[in-house]
């Protein structure tokens, strides 16, 4: 893979690192050191890449490691055969940081160690440090221990001016490039600073934000057109109060290369994914045209059980998909269905959306002991704070169901907190359609879903979707009414 880096970095020798407790000293040879300290469990994970870079620009070391030791990852400055100073790293800021590395080297930082694909995952990346221009070989990998990357310096050479002159971008065709001309270089068009403006009118890389479109628990989001081919997008960007959690920030770009992998036409399909210079992730995302199923059941409150069905089997087979890859989504509400242009009762077309960043709220509750997520679609063992698996999606699902057939929550309370309490104690009472009787097969499909215990649901999504497939053929059979659950 060819990642060399087109352009400098402009790095201190050791930007914000007192900060976070590491203490610099002065080594036999003159050159800075670092003392062994405790790990580094409170220093994002751009100050780790930071660091890095900047050893491998002092002279004396040729070899900066970062890799999975005894509970840490240890950051080892090294020549040779001799370590100048070794430091711990906490264990969730180091795989944020390696998984940073590579973004800026172009690396994939997935690819397991000892791989033939790994052998080949090296870049050459230029850093300015001070006086010192750095010509230095990037690699990354991943072991069952955790990721792991080396910083090996090449060439090393004083910085002229020229390398450390700041970038600008065309306004027109988001071409980056060095300060000093007047008009950009390949098309004429106007230049402004390189720097990402995360609000309308603005750019992320090469895509220009048209209008923000929303914001939910975890992102907002934008549209968004390519300025150089027109295409156009949704953007989400994670909140930068997310952002600040090294944890979220690893975990996002985790689940981000796995939704990009997903394709299912149930599915809303994420294209790119990456960091702005503020270390916000973002996703790249198809722009889809219709109308969520929310807005749906503003307008029509209640559907009838046959179209409920065939929505439920679109969703189902979207959570299939999804669960297979080991995607959990743990926000599903009508929000996050959107009903696309052209569908209609008897033939629905639907993607789900928000895969990705929502299955950041499981770890969000570990870290900081909130719950995300709407309270009315949480699973009880959500609510609770227990683990929970693809089955609190089916709950979810569950709940779509019972809304969309009496217009109401199956379970619901004044407050959130009201509402979660109510998840863990209350009973949820059999659905009833204003539309009329509901075939027993329906209200037993819904039923169980709603179960308190996981154990007691479907246990898979393709298992929910076999009911759905049942209940809609119990639904076209005449006669059906047979099976109807005795009514008061």
């Amino acid at each position: 893979m060819d990642g060399t880096l087109q352009r400098p970095l402009g790095i201190g020798p050791m930007r914000d690192i007192d900060a976070h407790a590491a203490t610099v000293r002065s080594s036999p040879t003159g050159d800075p050191a670092l003392q062994p300290a405790e790990a580094l469990g409170d220093v994002r994970p751009e100050v780790v890449v930071d660091l890095m870079l900047a050893c491998s620009c002092w002279n004396g070391a040729d070899l900066v490691v970062l890799q999975p030791g005894e509970g840490v990852h240890d950051l080892s400055v090294k020549r040779g055969s001799v370590t100048l100073a070794k430091l711990g790293v906490d264990r969730d800021v180091a795989d944020a940081a390696v998984a940073r590395l590579a973004l800026i080297a172009g690396l994939d930082p997935l690819l397991p160690s000892g791989s033939p694909e790994a052998k080949n995952s090296l870049a050459r990346v230029d850093v300015v440090s001070g006086a010192v221009r750095s010509e230095l070989l990037v690699s990354v990998a991943a072991s069952v221990r955790g990721l792991e990357a080396e910083v090996r310096s090449l060439v090393r050479s004083e910085a002229t001016p020229a390398v450390t002159r700041p970038l600008v971008r065309c306004t027109r065709c988001a071409a980056v490039q060095a300060a000093g001309s007047l008009r950009c270089a390949l098309d004429g068009g106007e230049l402004e600073p390189a720097v990402d403006n995360p609000s309308p009118g603005g750019l992320i890389g090469c895509w220009r934000l048209l209008a923000r479109l929303g914001s939910g628990t975890t992102g907002t989001v934008f549209a968004a057109e390519h300025v150089l081919i027109g295409r156009l997008a949704a953007i989400k960007l994670l909140h930068a109060s997310l952002s600040s959690a090294p944890v979220l920030v690893s975990r996002f770009l985790a689940e981000a290369r796995a939704v990009c992998r997903l394709r299912h036409p149930n599915v809303v399909e994420v294209t790119d994914f990456g960091l702005l210079t503020t270390g916000q992730p973002y996703l790249v995302m198809e722009r889809l045209t219709g109308l969520d199923l929310a807005r749906r059941l503003e307008v029509d409150r209640v559907l009838q059980p046959v179209v409920v069905l065939r929505i439920a089997r679109e969703i189902a087979r979207a959570l299939e998909a999804a669960h297979a890859e080991g995607i959990v989504h743990n926000d599903l509400k009508p929000e996050n269905v959107v009903l696309l242009e052209g569908s209609t009762d008897e033939a629905p077309r639907l993607k789900v959306i928000d895969f990705g960043a929502s299955s950041l709220a499981e770890r969000q509750e570990d870290e900081r002991g909130v719950l995300y997520g709407t309270p009315e679609y949480v699973a009880p063992e959500r609510a609770r704070g227990a683990p929970a698996d693809g089955r609190a999606d089916l709950y979810s699902l569950g709940v779509i169901l019972y809304e969309m057939l009496t217009g109401g929550f199956p379970i619901s309370g004044a407050t959130p907190g009201e509402t979660l309490l109510a998840q863990l104690t209350s009973t949820p009472p059999a659905p009833a359609s204003p539309l009329g009787p509901l075939p027993l097969g329906v209200t037993q499909l819904v039923g169980r879903a709603l179960r308190k215990s996981p154990d007691e649901r479907q246990q898979s999504a393709s298992e929910l979707l076999a009911e759905v497939e049942r209940a809609l053929e119990d639904l076209a059979r005449d006669g059906w009414r047979r099976w109807l659950p005795s009514l008061p």
